[in-house]
């Protein structure tokens, strides 16, 4: 009897977190579109890229031909993948693609769900804080932006494994060996997901680290299984490790701008009240999770309230302040490695997580004093109203910002594919000047051949040029270094067509009509 009371109870938990990832995505499809923005068509074309190679039983090219102007940008090399089988699984199924897209978010949620449930789960043994600690993880307005109003998928697709790289490293702080699975595992799809996030991910741990050595409370059993954990995740994500340290490494990139934009306090008090998730105003955290936070903060000055959930609280408060705009940072800091994060507003994944561990860790101890069904449902109906509200809105207002994408199941592939937004990111760098695309087609001064009649696919390029005479031209396509090409020019194979790596190729007077498609890397060592 006590087992089948556990099991309904278990399935009553996965039809919570089902529900809770619906509620968390309907709103982004109100009326049947997706309202996408310059991420989102980056990274939704590249994933039908993938859907179909995979569909094909291939694996898929390190540069893309589908999208992004149609240069040969490596896109599926710079931007790992592997965790976008959230989004990718549902396209091999669902030939909608709204459809498909909806479902690839239920998953996403559902999968952010189930982490920071296990993450609660380790830190309090009542149910209903673990619910709690999951909704304000889960319908915070920080992680709307990230979802709906930037469509930044790798950083939401991390932000879904950042609880479990912290539960893993709780578990290891405590001394148990088991963490090594969570923390690598969470860590090595953080690193299949965003590159930047897994940095400073990585750099946030090692403070700890160094705090905990400060205190004297770290052992060198803690620091051997954080590199056992280190194992892991390098096992876990290898391939999008590979693939991106090949292209690095044999080509001279212009990776994107270092800065470190802060987040006005103005602005962001605005888009608080406003309840505005809109990539145009600015980050926030939402009013609720806002309150919670305050809340939390006023427990640490209270001296009979003594606990861990303290540091993890003064940890959110030092990161939270860190991203606004009062801190007068010198523009070199900019430009060191911490200028990868550009957007300080990134570091909410952190402060919110924190929220939620020391949240959690607080009520297990005082919660007692609480109402728990009280305290979860009027904060968790408000998480839920107000961000379904926010995303409602900013789903229903149009023309907001020059790049928008209202996408539907008819115009979805086209209007993804003729993007124009962020194409030239990890663009080859001029060798006369490294801050200079190698290849500019929006110069109207450009010298490249006109190409007609373009057709893409997962695997390949076909275009046709006219030519006044016989001639050699340069076209616009990327030759990266370390993949191998194959050219043909009116059904021949053509050998010699790299030109500073630039496609050049001899035509004919007239019409002549171009292939290029390209091989995956074995990744053998250069002879």
């Amino acid at each position: 009897m006590n087992d089948k009371k556990s099991s309904v109870r278990k399935w009553g938990i996965v039809l919570i977190f089902v529900i809770f990832a619906i509620l968390a995505t309907y709103p982004a499809f109100v009326g049947g579109y997706f309202k996408g923005t310059t991420d989102g068509q980056i990274h939704f074309i590249r994933f039908e890229a993938i859907t179909a190679a995979l569909k094909n039983i291939e694996i898929p090219q390190l540069i893309n031909f589908m999208g992004y102007q149609n240069v040969g940008q490596a896109f599926n090399g710079m931007y790992p993948w592997i965790s976008g089988l959230i989004f990718i699984l549902p396209k091999l199924f669902i030939s909608k693609p709204i459809y498909a897209l909806f479902v690839g978010f239920v998953l996403l949620n559902f999968v952010t769900i189930l982490n920071t449930y296990l993450l609660a789960r380790h830190l309090t043994t009542k149910i209903y804080w673990r619910l709690l600690g999951v909704m304000v993880y889960e319908f915070n307005s920080y992680h709307m932006i990230v979802m709906y109003g930037r469509n930044a998928v790798g950083e939401m697709l991390a932000y879904s494994f950042l609880p479990l790289v912290f539960l893993g490293y709780i578990q290891i702080m405590e001394g148990r060996r088991d963490g090594i699975w969570a923390l690598g595992i969470g860590m090595g799809m953080i690193l299949n997901s965003h590159v930047v996030s897994a940095l400073f991910t990585f750099l946030i741990l090692g403070i700890i680290e160094l705090g905990r050595l400060f205190l004297k409370k770290i052992s060198l059993a803690e620091l051997v299984n954080c590199v056992y954990a280190g194992i892991v995740a390098i096992v876990v994500s290898c391939y999008s490790i590979a693939n991106l340290l090949l292209i690095m490494h044999k080509n001279q990139l212009i990776t994107p701008w270092k800065r470190l934009e802060q987040i006005s306090v103005y602005e962001m008090w605005r888009a608080m009240l406003n309840n505005s998730i809109s990539d145009v105003i600015t980050w926030n955290i939402g009013l609720v999770s806002f309150v919670i936070f305050v809340a939390m903060i006023v427990q640490i000055f209270k001296k009979e309230k003594e606990g861990s959930w303290k540091y993890w609280i003064i940890g959110a408060v030092t990161v939270y302040f860190l991203t606004l705009s009062w801190i007068p940072y010198p523009k070199q800091l900019g430009e060191t490695f911490l200028g990868n994060i550009q957007f300080l507003g990134r570091l909410l994944s952190f402060v919110m997580i924190f929220i939620v561990i020391g949240m959690c860790l607080y009520l297990e101890v005082y919660g007692v004093e609480l109402s728990q069904k009280f305290c979860v449902g009027i904060v968790g109906i408000s998480l839920v109203i107000m961000s379904s509200a926010g995303v409602v809105t900013f789903h229903n207002t149009k023309g907001d910002y020059d790049v928008r994408y209202y996408l539907n199941n008819n115009n979805y592939l086209s209007d993804i594919n003729e993007g124009k937004a962020g194409w030239y990111d990890y663009m080859i760098a001029n060798p006369k000047d490294n801050n200079r695309w190698l290849i500019n087609i929006e110069d109207p001064n450009n010298s490249f051949v006109n190409r007609l009649d373009i057709k893409s696919n997962y695997s390949s390029l076909t275009f046709k040029i006219n030519a006044q005479k016989s001639e050699r031209v340069h076209l616009p396509f990327l030759l990266y270094n370390g993949i191998k090409y194959n050219i043909s020019v009116n059904g021949k194979k053509e050998h010699y067509f790299n030109d500073g790596q630039i496609l050049t190729i001899n035509v004919d007077k007239g019409i002549n009509s171009v292939k290029i498609s390209s091989e995956v890397p074995k990744f053998k060592s250069s002879p």
